[in-house]
């Protein structure tokens, strides 16, 4: 099972992703994720986007603890500067659920 697999088995996760912990219990590792991410997409070469740093942040983190180097380069694009997009108009949003993912 992926590590941090109990976290993003909440509703509210899988309504925003469509995936399910049942999804995720097969998941490649992290470490196993980045060379394919590497190898095959060459990330460190391209653009990278997330929400926000908060985001980029979280995932450098998430590395570092699992001693897995970034897969990605220099080049981040903070989404949330284009806000609003399209598809939040029609999401539901909800400050506590997205505290339960986060966490």
């Amino acid at each position: 099972m992926a590590i941090g697999c109990r976290h993003l088995a909440s509703n509210f996760y899988t309504e925003l992703t469509t995936l399910t912990a049942d999804m995720l219990a097969d998941a490649e590792s992290l470490a196993d994720a980045v060379q394919i991410l590497k190898r095959e997409y060459s990330s460190r070469d391209r653009l990278w986007a997330s929400w926000s740093d908060y985001d980029r942040r979280q995932f450098e983190r998430v590395c570092n603890d699992q001693g897995v180097a970034n897969p990605f380069g220099q080049s981040h694009l903070k989404l949330n500067r284009y806000s609003p997009l399209p598809w939040q108009a029609a999401m539901k949003w909800d400050s506590t659920q997205r505290t339960n993912i986060l966490t």
